[in-house]
């Protein structure tokens, strides 16, 4: 009888390791979708760091070498032109260009990711790969640090960029051609304020768009 209810208890301990062994075989689909909705989402974020970053470039253009913007032409198809040649803006055309921008990101963002993991799997086809890489785990990095160190890099970099646009824009602020009764302290004060913005916008995009990045991960992982 001791026996016998060994055995049953030994069962009984089994089943819910095999239970919880059994995945579900359409979460990895789940989880991806998930990653598509949370890239989207951080895209939302990192269109005004654009905006922002590409008006105080277009300032710093002006206010060195004048109103002309010939470049600006490009996106004339775009614009919502009236007759008279003038371009009027209401709160509609705003939101409508800000979710074509961020829908536009969104879609390069998911070519450009197609097109790399095409040519790291042909890399990976056309170099062998090291035994010892796969044998040698004895100094692979932590979960949280190779989840951190990548947002640090890319927050680092990018937060650089934008604060040497915005820096560029400040130091040109002397030589802007401001109308009469403009302030030039009032355009410093813009500016900054734009550039905190665009900050604080690319940071949460950084960290969003990372988590999306771990999830697609482990989607891909998982349908292996």
């Amino acid at each position: 009888m001791e026996t016998e209810d060994k055995e049953v208890t030994l069962m009984s301990s089994q089943q819910p390791l095999e239970h919880s062994s059994n995945k579900n075989p359409l979460m990895p689909f789940i989880a991806g979708g998930l990653g598509y909705l949370v890239k989207y989402i951080s895209y939302g974020f990192l269109t005004p760091v654009i905006l922002l970053s590409f008006s105080s470039l277009v300032f710093g253009y002006i206010a060195l070498f004048g109103p002309e913007l010939p470049f600006l032409r490009y996106f004339a198809s775009v614009l919502p032109i009236n007759s008279d040649g003038t371009t009027h803006l209401n709160t509609d055309d705003i939101m409508v260009g800000y979710g074509s921008i961020t829908t536009a990101l969104f879609l390069l963002s998911i070519i450009g990711s197609g097109l790399m993991s095409i040519l790291r799997r042909f890399k990976e086809q056309s170099s062998p790969s090291d035994p010892l890489d796969s044998t040698d785990n004895s100094e692979a990095p932590s979960v949280h640090s190779a989840l951190l160190k990548p947002i640090k890099r890319r927050l680092i970099i990018s937060s650089i960029v934008i604060i040497v646009i915005f820096a560029i824009s400040l130091i040109a602020i002397p030589f802007a051609p401001l109308a009469g009764g403009e302030s030039k302290v009032t355009w410093y004060v813009i500016l900054i304020i734009f550039c905190i913005i665009a900050l604080i916008s690319n940071a949460i995009y950084t960290v969003i768009d990372s988590l999306s990045d771990k999830m697609f991960g482990w989607t891909a992982s998982n349908l292996r």
